[in-house]
């Protein structure tokens, strides 16, 4: 069976996709069979070793939408740190954006039983302590499915937002769902409705859209804050796993001194704290209240936000 899509190119399909919260129509009902589709489309995407470990659990019974919901208030806040001084100098580079980000998210949890379907992306195998690599490896499996899962909903006329509020409970939700909970990971809560009107305006010109500019995103050969020139050949630790890896343990020098080898523990950094001035609303505040929630505070009154 097909279903109308909306007359988009690739380029406004990409950046017309975007959180929506208050624009999701909750009186209406989606077809299971488009969300079947959007599955589907989901399920070109690319996948590590050619593991296909992904699956999407859609949930649209009424009562089951209600106790997810549930869980995903009690879950939302929780396990989430400060904002380092960067995110916060990105996050609010321009005035109101996070107040309307705040609003709709009130707005959503407010009403996510209401949503008509509630996704869960999930991947096989669980990466709880395991090393970067394969943190990597597994939910680069996932999450291109996930974004590809987006863009097609969003072709076919329906708002979407990737939420993590079931992740702090995760287990719960798991029971809940008859997920497998020590062998299958779930990646995070997709609320799926038609959207009131079609248009999306896309973000402003340039990668970071409300932050940095895009000469400050890209940079070539070395990363931005680094600008370190390649270690010459001799200088590399080879192991027998190929001359490009580090012995373990050790780190490679500062910009200032690249061939000084470091411990570990010389680079660690300390960690800020919940308290003090530096302390921003919102849920990576660490707040572990549900809705109401200080988090939630809203800095100034109810604003217009047609993106979201």
């Amino acid at each position: 069976m097909t279903y109308p899509v909306l007359g988009l190119t690739a380029e406004e399909l990409l950046t017309t996709t975007r959180s929506v919260r208050r624009r999701l129509d909750l009186d209406r009902p989606v077809d299971p069979a488009l969300l079947r589709r959007c599955v589907e489309l989901a399920t070109q995407a690319p996948t590590g070793r050619n593991r296909q470990g992904w699956s999407f659990v859609v949930v649209t019974d009424p009562r089951r939408r209600a106790d997810l919901a549930e869980l995903w208030r009690r879950g939302l806040g929780q396990g989430s740190g400060p904002m380092s001084a960067d995110d916060r100098r990105r996050a609010y580079a321009k005035p109101g954006s996070m107040e309307k980000v705040w609003s709709g998210l009130q707005h959503l949890g407010e009403n996510l039983h209401r949503v008509p379907a509630l996704v869960i992306p999930c991947i096989e195998g669980r990466t709880d302590g395991l090393a970067a690599a394969e943190q990597a490896g597994r939910w680069g499996s996932l999450f291109p499915a996930v974004w590809s899962f987006m863009l097609a909903a969003r072709l076919h006329g329906l708002g979407t937002v990737l939420t993590t509020g079931n992740m702090a409970v995760e287990r719960e939700v798991a029971g809940l769902l008859g997920i497998p909970y020590e062998s299958v990971m779930q990646g995070g809560m997709i609320p799926v409705a038609h959207t009131i009107g079609t248009e999306l305006p896309p973000g402003a010109p340039g990668a970071g859209r409300r932050g940095p500019p895009l000469g400050r995103l890209v940079s070539r050969d070395s990363h931005p804050r680094g600008r370190t020139r390649p270690r010459p050949a001799s200088a590399r630790v080879g192991t027998r796993r190929g001359p490009w890896r580090t012995a373990p343990g050790v780190h490679s020098g500062s910009a200032e001194d690249p061939g000084r080898a470091r411990s570990p523990a010389a680079l660690r950094t300390r960690r800020g704290t919940r308290s003090g001035p530096g302390r921003v609303p919102g849920p990576s505040s660490g707040s572990a209240g549900g809705l109401d929630g200080p988090w939630l505070t809203l800095r100034s009154g109810p604003t217009d936000d047609v993106s979201r």
